[in-house]
């Protein structure tokens, strides 16, 4: 992460805002059909993100920059500006199954939404349905973008590590 010398007014105006964001409903429906297992799971696209969000960061003086970096590695970079000149900045990458421009464009809106949630501080309501659609055992996740979820994967295996871990006896005491 990158940041201004102090990002003191930055945190405060920030942290104001945070305490007015609109919940984050997950409006959207994704399916996942593979020849293991079929579902559907409900998220929050980045449109919803954004909507709940930007009253408040920008009655705050607070302003969201994404511009997508092409030299190098592909990567999102979120820079979050208070009005006042303090900023703070973090690039998430783009992983894309392939070059054609639907799935560069996919995994270049998934980044932003995801960067966009960490950096702000907020999170979609009933986070608890990802743990459940992550405890599926039905192989590795590929969202519609033809990339995979890496923090499903790591949900996935926590949720055996737990269930793994009831099932074993106690230790005698």
């Amino acid at each position: 992460m990158q940041m201004s010398p102090t990002i003191g007014v930055l945190t405060k105006a920030l942290s104001a805002a945070q305490g007015e964001f609109e919940p984050i409903g997950k409006d959207k429906t994704g399916k996942v059909r593979s020849d293991k297992a079929s579902y559907d799971y409900k998220y929050a696209d980045l449109a919803t993100c954004l909507e709940s969000t930007r009253k408040a960061l920008a009655k705050h003086g607070v302003a969201v920059l994404q511009p997508v970096r092409t030299e190098g590695a592909r990567a999102i970079v979120t820079t979050i500006v208070a009005c006042e000149g303090e900023w703070i900045s973090e690039e998430t990458s783009v992983n894309a199954a392939d070059a054609s421009p639907q799935k560069v464009g996919s995994a270049i809106t998934y980044a932003r939404r995801y960067g966009f949630l960490a950096m702000v501080g907020a999170a979609p309501e009933m986070e608890d349905d990802d743990g459940a659609s992550a405890s599926r055992d039905d192989g590795p996740r590929q969202s519609r973008g033809g990339y995979s979820d890496p923090s499903a994967e790591m949900r996935a295996e926590e949720d055996r590590r737990r269930a793994a871990a009831k099932q074993s006896p106690a230790p005698p005491a």
